[in-house]
């Protein structure tokens, strides 16, 4: 008999969440997002609960930088000067999915393996 299922599940999203993050980490990595001092990448995480797992930053600004907009810098260089500022799409969680969506569909593919008895 296979494994039990609730068990493999969970390890093949813990998989899968272990490779999107990864591959987030390098999106927000070097010049792409003109890393400062890696706040972005240091808050992307993967929480992992019975039969969910999600991955992502907690940082206020991942949302600006994943699908772009304008908002107000209140204090912009330190300066006191309030600006608009509009910020294009960069998607770093996307592009991040869609570099590892083959990695993490054969994560989920060795769970299921696991929980039919093949693997």
């Amino acid at each position: 008999m296979g494994a039990h299922v609730p068990e493999a599940r969970d390890k093949g999203l813990a998989r899968a969440g272990y490779i999107l993050e990864a591959a987030a980490k390098r999106q927000v990595s070097g010049r792409a997002l003109n890393v400062d001092r890696g706040g972005f990448r240091s808050s992307i995480y993967t929480e992992l609960n019975p039969g969910v797992v999600r991955v992502g930053p907690t940082v206020v600004y991942a949302q600006i930088h994943e699908f772009g907009g304008t908002y107000t810098h209140p204090n912009l260089f330190g300066k006191g000067i309030v600006a608009q500022i509009t910020m294009p799409a960069r998607a770093p969680m996307g592009k991040a999915l869609d570099e590892c969506r083959d990695k993490i569909r054969g994560a989920m593919s060795s769970a299921i393996m696991d929980i039919r008895g093949v693997g």
